[in-house]
């Protein structure tokens, strides 16, 4: 199975960018304003966790008032369909594999700027270090809550446009640069391109972006875990 060619998503270019500056400001200001406004005695893991909250509640917002309603998009057109046999373990499996890559891309980065790589992320997700009120609270953002909105918003929107207008090869691409470049970490934007190669594949291939969720789930459950369990064990980030 693979992509359903329906109607083209009816939307312009201006929503495109619209959508993806949105993106980048709620990634890039979201957490700085936060603790500007909590005052420096704020609890940073509290921040992070209303800044993924507000992050995912604008974006899917926007979608939501913008896509759904203004321009007349069915959820079924954002890939909200039926997922074909086989695929939640296709997807487990594929996150699975995509953790190799995603460290030999970062080694390879750290080869090539000669020193240590630096990733904020990991200190969003655990500022505090290990508590288990923090991992569990963290899995659920991490690997439910940013999957479904990310994958509505660079896969349910953004790759089914390109694949309205371009082949596989060229779209698959521009979503993964994009998607990793909207992050706002230079330095990830291989490894996190990696991932949105995969991510988009899945979806492309399986016909259903629950493909792409269930993986983006998985890689992001499995290093949520992988990280406060190395917390847990005294390491320091």
């Amino acid at each position: 199975m693979a992509l359903p060619k329906g109607r083209p998503l009816p939307l312009s270019g201006s929503d495109l960018l619209l959508l993806l500056i949105l993106s980048l400001l709620t990634v890039r200001v979201l957490i700085p304003l936060l603790g500007l406004l909590f005052g420096a005695g704020a609890n940073p893991l509290l921040v992070s966790m209303l800044a993924i909250i507000v992050q995912s509640l604008v974006l899917s917002g926007f979608v939501l008032w913008f896509v759904v309603r203004r321009r007349g998009v069915s959820w079924a057109e954002l890939g909200f369909v039926p997922l074909p046999s086989g695929w939640i373990p296709k997807a487990i499996l594929l996150a699975i594999l995509a953790l190799p890559l995603v460290g030999l891309m970062n080694v390879a980065v750290q080869f090539m700027v000669g020193e240590p790589l630096e990733n904020p992320q990991l200190k969003a997700l655990a500022p505090l270090g290990f508590s288990w009120f923090a991992m569990l609270s963290m899995l659920f953002l991490a690997a439910v809550v940013v999957p479904v909105v990310e994958e509505i918003v660079f896969r349910g929107v953004f790759y089914a446009w390109l694949r309205d207008r371009l082949a596989i090869a060229p779209a698959l691409a521009i979503n993964a640069v994009v998607f990793a470049a909207v992050h706002g970490i230079p330095a990830l934007i291989p490894a996190l391109a990696v991932v949105g190669v995969l991510l988009a594949w899945a979806y492309e291939r399986s016909g259903s972006i629950w493909a792409s969720i269930v993986l983006h789930g998985a890689f992001n459950g499995i290093m949520t875990i992988g990280l406060y369990l190395a917390l847990a064990q005294g390491l320091e980030i």
